[in-house]
């Protein structure tokens, strides 16, 4: 996904950040499975499933609503953003050709 959205010289911070908000997703998600544990409903442990569950469906909803696979495919980009990016991706596909 990256590879075609991020500009080259943005991508290294920007998979940074994904991979990072995935561990603080996770240190966030252990003490909230274990208050719903003791206090969920439907038996308490089963709660956990439903609740994040819940949440992994509204986030793949708004995924598939909101994201595109290319920047060139998405609606709500502006055309002076899609010329950046294109044309910094374009620069290292060029730089590619050449070796």
């Amino acid at each position: 996904m990256w590879s075609m959205w991020a500009p080259p010289l943005e991508r290294s911070l920007l998979t940074g950040v994904t991979y990072a908000g995935a561990q603080i997703g996770n240190t966030a998600v252990m003490p909230l499975s274990g208050l719903l544990c003791k206090y969920g409903f439907a038996g308490g442990w089963p709660s956990i499933f439903y609740i994040i569950g819940t949440a992994g469906v509204l986030w793949c909803l708004l995924w598939f609503f909101y994201v595109s696979d290319r920047p060139s495919q998405n609606k709500r980009i502006s055309k002076k953003e899609l010329s950046y990016i294109e044309n910094s991706l374009a620069d290292i596909l060029a730089s590619d050709s050449k070796k």
